[in-house]
């Protein structure tokens, strides 16, 4: 119960925007990410290393371990615009709407 009403508090609903930039907006990479303290190691980034083109088999299945123990960065939507209020979110990213939802009462 105590989780549930810290994530549904007011303070987490006035930045949800932010954690939105950086888990999937313009601070997730180059310098607003620096600036956020929000960079990981380069194989964590989607498209950073092609683990099939890797002919080292040490390599590879150490890449795959990094992989696997520590997930990957999701792809990088460019947010054009975020609007979070008391019931509704909502994020359009390049014309599209990735979610809409209504916040739980």
């Amino acid at each position: 119960m105590c989780t549930m009403q810290a994530l549904e508090c007011d303070y987490v609903s006035g930045h949800l925007n932010e954690w939105i930039d950086l888990i999937f907006g313009y601070k997730q990479q180059c310098p607003a990410a620096v600036e956020a303290v929000n960079v990981f190691h380069h194989l964590f980034y989607e498209g950073n290393v092609d683990i099939y083109a890797i002919d080292d088999p040490l390599k590879r299945t150490a890449t795959i371990g990094f992989i696997n123990n520590f997930g990957q960065i999701p792809k990088q939507v460019v947010l054009i615009y975020c609007f979070v209020s008391a019931v509704l979110v909502v994020v359009i990213s390049s014309g599209n709407m990735l979610f809409c939802m209504l916040r739980p009462d």
